[in-house]
């Protein structure tokens, strides 16, 4: 038997996307403790990646507004008191010694990954503007009964997403012989990941660019500590109260997975891989993530969920349209161009729902563009997570496409399908 050669490589993962998807647990926890529909806005402050607000952007901000400031720590805090790891059906030690985490394992291509997880920790100062002195009285004391100063606490299996390095996906669809590029082929990728990494590895949207790319979803203990009393201060405009401001902070120590390594046994020479940007994992992109949970898989008997995808937004950056042609393969393509051509009422083969931030939207807040295969929002909305889904009589799409297959179109005219 030949032996076959071992090809390892080792990748940093930007702390953007731990950072982004930290910001929107903290961001949770805070709006858990005041009543639904409290903040009227929510702010993500980085100086390091946005253009600085002006002050006046601020005052136009519907009151209450929370003004979250994420700020990475390379001090080892209170790390100690962490567990060195968590045990679940997602992770395994292949090499005690090295502390490895398995993220992939598939045996039969020899297809391999491990991370190192690294314990950091974040500290997030919250500003709470407020329209009055009496407001801002009522939120300290939330937030002095909520949260113990001086204390720690554990928030419990908080899911957490870091993006796989760019040049694994490329080389992993490689060694597939897939076009990444291709959607049929990244979903058969998408599918791989799922299968060979106990469902870790999930397919993300970026609305930016409109890509599709692979996070890490794990589950880990984060030690939380309020170090402080929250404070008080005033703003005013002359002699008058303008607002008030309610500050305080948090700090988060927990692992994260910072160090991935891909390791293939392969017949091929590292030379024999295309070239790749490699360089393209160090853009310092700052994206929003909120784990989404409780998804139906049927809606009725007939209609059966298609897609389940979420579009990942850039940090304050307001989002109204979504494009999922991007997610939608060719045969279903073909099959809603003929829907269409057909006059055939699509709302009772296929129907959409939007979550944002796991709250499902009402259909009378967006509009379907099937043509250009685009959702618009009536009201753009920042650091919130779009989820698109897509449910289809399976039944009747299977027999149109059928018909598209053996070029008998005229046949669906007699198939009694309604028409619009």
């Amino acid at each position: 038997m030949k032996d076959t050669k071992i090809i390892s490589c080792k990748a940093s993962t930007s702390i953007s996307s731990i950072l982004s998807s930290a910001t929107a647990t903290a961001r949770t926890l805070i709006e858990s403790k005041f009543p639904k529909g409290f903040f009227k806005h929510v702010h993500i402050s980085d100086g390091l990646n946005e253009i600085q607000t002006e002050k006046d952007d601020f005052n136009r901000m519907s009151k209450p507004t929370l003004i979250i400031t994420p700020r990475y720590s390379t001090e080892n805090g209170y790390m100690d008191l962490i567990p060195r790891w968590q045990y679940t059906h997602q992770f395994m030690y292949t090499n005690k010694r090295k502390n490895y985490n398995g993220v992939l394992f598939d045996n039969i291509n020899n297809v391999f990954m491990y991370s190192i997880p690294d314990r950091i920790k974040l500290v997030f100062d919250f500003k709470i503007k407020l329209p009055s002195v009496q407001y801002a009285y009522n939120v300290m004391h939330v937030v002095k009964q909520s949260f113990e100063v001086g204390g720690y606490t554990f928030l419990n299996d908080v899911r957490l997403y870091t993006e796989i390095p760019k040049l694994y996906t490329h080389i992993i669809a490689e060694e597939l012989g897939l076009d990444k590029d291709d959607v049929d082929d990244f979903n058969k990728l998408e599918d791989y990941m799922l299968q060979n990494s106990y469902k870790g590895l999930v397919d993300k949207v970026n609305l930016a660019s409109g890509n599709r790319q692979f996070m890490y979803n794990y589950s880990v203990n984060v030690l939380m500590n309020f170090p402080d009393e929250p404070q008080f201060e005033r703003n005013t405009n002359g002699h008058v109260i303008d607002n008030a401001v309610v500050n305080f902070s948090a700090v988060f120590d927990f692992w994260i997975n910072s160090n991935y390594i891909l390791e293939i046994k392969s017949e091929r020479k590292l030379d024999d891989y295309p070239e790749i940007d490699v360089f393209e994992d160090s853009n310092m992109k700052y994206e929003y993530l909120i784990p989404t949970h409780f998804i139906k898989e049927h809606l009725s008997k007939n209609m059966h969920m298609i897609l389940n995808k979420p579009f990942v937004p850039d940090i304050n950056e307001e989002v109204d349209e979504l494009g999922f042609g991007v997610i939608l393969n060719k045969e279903l393509k073909n099959v809603i161009k003929v829907i269409r051509d057909k006059g055939l009422d699509l709302d009772k083969i296929l129907e959409v729902k939007v979550l944002i931030d796991n709250r499902e939207l009402d259909k009378n807040l967006y509009d379907v563009d099937w043509k250009n295969y685009n959702l618009k929002t009536h009201k753009p909305l920042s650091n919130v997570t779009y989820v698109f889904l897509l449910y289809g009589d399976m039944k009747k799409i299977h027999t149109i496409n059928n018909l598209i297959l053996e070029n008998q179109l005229d046949k669906i005219d007699s198939l009694g399908y309604d028409k619009v």
